[in-house]
């Protein structure tokens, strides 16, 4: 559950970039701030809207910003020179948003405020989309692995296991017929050999 909620943060970040990216293309007005005046301006917002809004004084002057929900329920609360965010819609409605001069110089403020139409339906309905092709694409990753390995093992042949065979002596030449057998004496070579021997220790032809 928590790594669903951090993964829909994550795009609902991505959503409020997007539509900071287009809050600042549209064009800003401006006003002016006497010392201790205060200006409100007001927009019409469809629950979970995204409102964005961005503001900033000249010459830098602090000025005291709220944003109240339709119902007049401070939302936030903020002092400085400038700012650039946004807000989610909680309720349909009406959403001031004032300024008050606390500073000690007369500013020109210049603010854009504006509605994006989004909310966490079609965020949740994007995080599904995501989650399921993380999963198919972490099936295909495990998928791939167990065949590389499969291949691999299959490509390592054994070595071939040769057959032990006592010394091989010379074979006599294709049509001759190998000497008489004597006893005592190689038929190949005639070396003498004893009893127990069963290869000639000379030539290693098989005598018995």
């Amino acid at each position: 559950m928590n790594k669903r909620f951090s993964a829909a943060a994550v795009c609902l970040m991505l959503v409020s970039m997007l539509a900071l990216v287009l809050a600042q293309g549209a064009s800003a007005a401006t006003t002016t701030l006497v010392v201790g005046g205060t200006f409100s301006t007001t927009v019409q917002a469809t629950e979970l809207d995204f409102i964005n809004y961005t503001w900033s004084t000249s010459p830098t002057t602090s000025v005291t910003f709220t944003i109240a929900q339709p119902d007049g329920t401070i939302v936030w609360n903020y002092t400085g020179s400038t700012e650039d965010s946004f807000i989610i819609a909680s309720v349909t409605g009406t959403y001031t948003f004032t300024w008050y001069n606390v500073g000690s110089n007369l500013a020109v403020l210049t603010y854009n405020v504006n509605t994006f139409s989004g909310g966490f339906q079609p965020v949740e309905h994007a995080l599904d989309l995501v989650l399921i092709m993380l999963a198919v694409g972490a099936i295909a990753v495990v998928v791939i692995i167990v065949l590389v390995v499969f291949v691999s093992m299959r490509g390592e042949k054994k070595p071939a296991q040769q057959t032990m065979y006592g010394p091989q002596g010379p074979h006599a030449p294709p049509g001759e017929s190998p000497a008489p057998f004597v006893p005592g004496m190689c038929p190949r070579c005639g070396s003498h050999i004893d009893s127990q021997h069963v290869f000639c220790p000379k030539c290693g032809a098989r005598v018995r």
